[in-house]
């Protein structure tokens, strides 16, 4: 039987080669929606990205407003469930992303939901900022102030054209 971390290692090089493509061209990227699947039509990502690499990719694109992909917060070791923490030395705040789309999830909607709260973390001093949650076949939309508490909002039909959420 293959060592798992041999398993992983193609789609651990593939998914570092696509954060480092669309790094090289984030200078101008305003809009990212990454999203890989085995079958198109199933709504549930085959590759996650981690919170490391989410924020290195904010921290690459200055104009970016919104980023929709699948997020993998699970910190690794253990057998519970914690999540990864930001790093403290790219500072993400100033960015002007206005909305994060956490894309194909199929876990309990309160730790998606807590998942969310954690994303939006450096950036709830801005009123305008907003999570879409993409949960099984729905869609919500949330945002957190800057204590953490949680307002779900209606989304629109111009942000599901604007921002491709119906993928």
């Amino acid at each position: 039987m293959a060592n798992s971390n041999e398993a992983d290692e193609p789609v651990r090089c593939l998914r570092s080669s696509l954060l480092e493509n669309v790094m090289n061209h984030g200078k101008m990227l305003r809009l990212l929606v990454l999203d890989i699947r085995e079958v198109i039509d199933q709504p549930q990502s085959c590759m996650r990205f981690d919170l490391y690499g989410v924020q290195k990719l904010i921290g690459s694109c200055p104009k970016i407003e919104f980023i929709g992909m699948p997020v993998n917060l699970q910190a690794s070791g253990g057998q519970r469930y914690r999540r990864m923490n930001y790093e403290k030395n790219i500072h993400l705040s100033a960015r002007q992303l206005k909305a994060f789309h956490l894309r194909g999830d199929y876990r309990p909607f309160s730790r998606t939901l807590n998942d969310a709260k954690h994303v939006s973390k450096p950036f709830r001093n801005r009123s305008d900022f907003e999570i879409f949650i993409g949960h099984y076949d729905k869609l919500r939309k949330v945002s957190f102030n800057l204590k953490g508490e949680r307002k779900f909002l209606n989304v629109k039909e111009e942000e599901v054209k604007l921002y491709d959420l119906n993928l």
